[in-house]
Parts: structure tokens; C-alpha cells; sequence
């Protein structure tokens, strides 16, 4: 009987499909970001943030559209779940903490100047509040901590503890393309915080993270 030969055997990987597709969406979401480039040609600050929020939007909506067609993972919206918000507010004082150190050790300050929240007005104050908590935070958390986050999690199996320094380094890099290296170092303690709260809080929902990350962001940059 012929003997065969390794090399005509199929070489299958556990999940193969589930690392293409985690591939696949992590490479796309990283060059669909380049998009930002384009509103540095837009004069005015307003028109600028509106066409931020647009992108942020149409990037999301088909990866939504097609991660609920494959995932067994259900992020159900209780919004009668008091724990959820608790652990919210614990978590947003961890990741100011953690914005607090990163700017002292940067900058040698803490980064904050109320003479920048003096030149809000009502109407830019309400915008930057559905820029960063109704439409980046909502975004970015689904991208990171939901899509990219559960899929890794089925991947990696019972290493599933390694998933949030993955997703975490992703989320820092993608950051280089929007700002700097300590940008990028601090948004990668801030993915880490939140991966993990997300992986083995119990009642840490997709709503918490959004909670968290959009609070943090308008208050970092009103203040």
C-alpha cells in the first residue's frame, strides 16, 4: 500500500476561518482609517468633525452588518442592569488614572487646561458630545472590544487571556495613523483596561465600554 506522503496531506488549522476573517477585518479597518487623511484638506473645524463622524460610521455599519451574520456571541442591551453602570464609573476612574500618568510622564503635566472648556459653547459642547460618546465610542468599541475581541476569544480557546494584549496592541497601533507614539502607548493601556474588564467582568456589557470610552474621550477633550 502506497504511503502518503506529508506533503499532499491538508494542513488544516483550528478556527481557520475565524483567523482569516479577524485578519482580513483588521486589515481593511486599518487602511479604510486612512480615510482621515482626506479631512485635512477641509478648512473648517466643524465640517472636519462631521466628516469624522461620517467615516467612523459608513466603516462600522458593513462590518455590523456582516459580524452578525457569522458570530454566536450576543451582546444583548439591558439597560435595567444597575451593575453595568457601576462598573462604568470604577473603570472611568482607572483609565483617567491611567491618561493622568501617561500625561505627567509624556508632557510633565497633567494635560488638563480649563481655559480650552472657556471656549466651548453650548452647541460645540453638545456635538462633541455625540461625536465622541454617541458615534466614536460606539464605533470603536464594537471594531475592538466586540468584533475583533469575540472572534480572537474563539480562536485562541483556552489562551484566551493573551486576546486582550492583542486586541489592545491593535487599538494603540491603529492610533498612529490619528496622533503620535505616546498617543498609541496610552490608547494601548486604555484597550487593555477595557479588554480585560470586557473578558472576565461578568455584568462589563458593550454598553459599559461604550460608557467609559465616550465620558473619557469628551472629558479629555473639553478639558
Amino acid at each position: 500500500m502506497k504511503k502518503e506522503s506529508i506533503l499532499n496531506k491538508k494542513i488544516e488549522l483550528p478556527n481557520e476561518k475565524g483567523i482569516i476573517r479577524v485578519g482580513l477585518i483588521m486589515y481593511i479597518y486599518y487602511w479604510l482609517l486612512y480615510c482621515y487623511d482626506l479631512t485635512e484638506k477641509i478648512d473648517s473645524l466643524f465640517l472636519t468633525n462631521l466628516a469624522l463622524v461620517g467615516i467612523m460610521i459608513g466603516i462600522t455599519l458593513p462590518f455590523y452588518f456582516i459580524y452578525r451574520k457569522w458570530t454566536r456571541h450576543e451582546e444583548k442591551l439591558n439597560l435595567k442592569n444597575w451593575k453595568q453602570y457601576v462598573i462604568a464609573m470604577g473603570l472611568l476612574v482607572l483609565v483617567f488614572i491611567n491618561y493622568l500618568i501617561q500625561s505627567y510622564m509624556n508632557y510633565g503635566t497633567f494635560g488638563f487646561s480649563f481655559d480650552t472648556f472657556e471656549r466651548f459653547n453650548v452647541a460645540s459642547l453638545l456635538f462633541c458630545f455625540f461625536q465622541y460618546a454617541c458615534v466614536v465610542a460606539v464605533t470603536e468599541e464594537f471594531m475592538f472590544r466586540v468584533l475583533i475581541q469575540n472572534e480572537l476569544v474563539d480562536i485562541f480557546g483556552r489562551f484566551r487571556w493573551l486576546v486582550p494584549v492583542i486586541t489592545a496592541a491593535y487599538f494603540g497601533y491603529i492610533h498612529t495613523v490619528q496622533g503620535n507614539v505616546a498617543q498609541a502607548w496610552s490608547a494601548f493601556v486604555f484597550g487593555l483596561i477595557l479588554g480585560y474588564a470586557k473578558l472576565y467582568i461578568k455584568n462589563c456589557t458593550y454598553l459599559t465600554l461604550v460608557i467609559v470610552h465616550g465620558l473619557y474621550d469628551f472629558l479629555i477633550v473639553i478639558l
